[in-house]
């Protein structure tokens, strides 16, 4: 079936049940769910229905007057998914609609998306860039800068300061890699080894672990990864120094590497927790490990929901020079795999 086909089917669909969901449209046309989503999306920015989470319903009268705000991010999945849950559950709250895109890290698909969106009439826009470097970057900047409409950038610090800074709101990550470290040295740790993937959290986890460390005079060496999500390289010589080096306990970045990690180390004959404890960031998958981890938590879905409060803030507040910088605490989820049976 055609996208024109397939968009057909899921307005009558939505006219007679009153919602449509991505899982059954899904399965009833044995299509992915991101191709499914690419429906919604595309019918919500010509006005035609409103995206829910996992799914949509028709557009109500209310909403054809309500403030349009974009959401561009680098997915709705992992990560993401919570904060576009919680974005959406500030629009259904607090009156707005949401168009939502995704770049996937991709600075040219990031440059796509901003000039269509621009194009939209939107009244505001949250996002998170791509972090992809110049060209990309830059020509997604200069769209930016032409857009005359409150901007709140989520997990991503402002790139220059002025007149024009954009709000933005983030997880103060240095505060959660130091929440990790304590509760590794309340266990009685002395040293630790870290792991932190490249991304725009990795240079604030490192410099939380850097002031917690040196505060509380531990030893610590950072496992150098250029590779996102490479289970045989990083995760497997990071298993291997703590075989050679007795270390026995590790903080990583993110949910997938720590995954990783616990299988490289079950393969060299080291037992999470009773050879070793280990503290994951991110909290997506660490309850799910055959051993479950002990996790930082950022707040995702409250990040996505002051990100639309603050844009609708910024409609009633549009000549205010004062740029609001928002941080929200993440949260230590202990589990199994700092259970507290001394492997030191």
């Amino acid at each position: 079936m055609f996208a024109e086909a397939r968009r057909q089917v899921i307005l009558r669909r939505m006219a007679r049940d009153g919602e449509v969901t991505v899982a059954e449209l899904a399965r009833e046309w044995g299509l992915s769910r991101m191709t499914v989503r690419r429906d919604l999306t595309e019918l919500e920015q010509q006005g035609r229905l409103r995206r829910t989470y996992g799914g949509a319903v028709p557009v109500r009268a209310e909403d054809a007057a309500a403030p349009r705000v974009g959401l561009l991010l680098p997915h709705n999945e992992y990560y993401y998914g919570r904060v576009v849950a919680g974005a959406e559950r500030a629009a259904e709250e607090l009156g707005c609609r949401l168009v939502l895109a995704a770049h996937f890290y991709d600075g040219s698909l990031e440059h796509d998306r901003l000039s269509k969106l621009a194009q939209l009439s939107l009244d505001g826009l949250v996002m998170a860039s791509s972090g992809a470097g110049p060209p990309p970057q830059l020509a997604a900047d200069a769209i930016v800068d032409r857009l005359a409409l409150p901007i709140v950038l989520v997990e991503r610090e402002p790139r220059r300061a002025g007149e024009r800074t954009p709000d933005s709101v983030r997880t103060a990550h240095d505060q959660g890699a130091r929440m990790a470290v304590e509760h590794l040295h309340q266990l009685g740790h002395d040293r630790l080894l870290t792991l932190l993937t490249p991304s725009a959290t990795s240079s604030h986890l490192r410099r939380g672990v850097a002031e917690t460390v040196a505060e509380l005079g531990m030893d610590w060496s950072d496992h150098p990864t250029t590779e996102w999500g490479d289970p045989a390289g990083p995760v497997a010589a990071l298993a291997d120094q703590c075989v050679s080096q007795s270390v026995r306990a590790v903080f990583i970045h993110t949910d997938i590497q720590a995954l990783n990690f616990v299988e490289a180390l079950a393969k060299r004959g080291v037992d999470v927790p009773a050879d070793m404890h280990l503290i994951t960031y991110d909290d997506e998958l660490a309850s799910n490990c055959r051993i479950p981890l002990t996790a930082v938590a950022p707040p995702k879905e409250e990040l996505g929901f002051e990100a639309v409060r603050m844009v609708l803030q910024r409609l009633t507040a549009k000549d205010s020079p004062v740029s609001r910088q928002l941080f929200l605490m993440p949260r230590l989820v202990v589990r199994e795999s700092t259970r507290p049976n001394s492997p030191v």
